[in-house]
């Protein structure tokens, strides 16, 4: 039985690539092989506890994450540039228009200023004009109390 093991094991080994031509020879290789892939328990403390892998995801954590489906709701390189140079023009519509704003208020502030001032000027005349007035009513007044006065009783 062990020879017929023996012969898989060579057959094996021969197809993927290496020759013996002694059972000598095969049991080098394996024992070799052995050696080198064979851990000690003073290599395995080096390697993560359960303590340690606690800290990584699992797969529900994982199965959280966005997936591709998800990511393609979002927007794109192209997308936010688009956006941002439709934002920009937004910006230099409104820019202009309150240029315009402030220039039909500066306008309207001048108009204002200019109707103010005529209607102080208008106030000043009117004021004049009654004070004249004024003063022919009193020198009328005067007069009409002296022509009674001079009147024969």
């Amino acid at each position: 039985m062990e020879n017929q093991d023996t012969q898989k094991i060579i057959k094996i080994l021969e197809e993927h690539g290496k020759k013996f031509d002694e059972h000598e020879e095969l049991l080098h290789f394996i024992c070799e092989t052995i050696g080198t892939t064979m851990v000690a328990k003073e290599d395995l403390k080096a390697f993560a506890t359960k303590e340690d892998l606690k800290a990584f995801a699992t797969k529900e954590d994982l199965k959280a994450f966005a997936t591709k489906e998800d990511l393609k709701a979002f927007a794109t390189k192209e997308d936010l540039k688009n956006g941002f140079r439709e934002v920009d023009n937004q910006l230099s519509a409104i820019r202009v228009e309150l240029f315009g704003m402030r220039k039909e208020l500066e306008d309207i502030k001048l108009s204002l200023k200019k109707l103010e001032d005529k209607t102080q000027e208008d106030d000043d005349a009117m004021i004049f004009e009654i004070e004249k007035l004024k003063q022919r009513v009193t020198v009328l007044e005067r007069a009409l109390v002296l022509a009674k006065q001079m009147q024969p009783a």
